[in-house]
């Protein structure tokens, strides 16, 4: 649904892509997605390519039941989890979120796993981090220098939190 709403408004001109002198689009599209907006993400993408467009990268940051994620072809598929998240990884017991495993996304050209150790893992307690899980807690990987780990493309981001 998303992707077709972006493509009406690009096709309306709500969104303006860069394009060549020949009218074509030119501009690539980066998208992250955050917990549930992980699959959201996917979809969006293998939708967005089925419409034409250019896909660049898709990010998955702490994404909620990873394994049962299918990343498409065509662009790179970069992913961040924390083995702690309780969440998104393995949430405990007394919290029903549906079923989710630590892994990799189904197709995902890379795989991050990353925990740091000052995070709160409590679910209702004080900080509330839950392990790595909201997505403030993970501004670092999008402060990774060119040339590090890895970077943002240089395509418009569209954002899905």
């Amino acid at each position: 649904m998303a992707a077709r709403v972006l493509d009406e408004n690009i096709k309306r001109g709500k969104v303006v892509l860069q394009k060549n002198d020949a009218g074509e689009i030119i501009e690539t599209i980066t998208i992250v997605g955050h917990s549930h907006g992980g699959a959201y993400s996917a979809g969006m993408a293998a939708e967005l390519i089925r419409l034409g467009y250019k896909v660049d990268v898709v990010y998955y940051v702490a994404p909620h039941q990873p394994t049962d994620i299918e990343h498409p072809s065509g662009p790179i598929g970069v992913q961040y989890s924390h083995p702690n998240d309780r969440i998104s990884s393995t949430p405990p017991k007394y919290l029903p979120v549906g079923k989710t495993t630590f892994g990799p996304i189904n197709g995902i050209t890379e795989f991050i796993s990353w925990q740091n150790p000052d995070w709160n893992f409590d679910i209702y307690g004080p900080g509330n981090e839950r392990g790595g899980h909201h997505v403030g807690l993970n501004y670092e990987i999008f402060s990774i220098p060119i040339g590090d780990i890895v970077m943002l493309g240089k395509s418009r981001l569209i954002l899905h939190l």
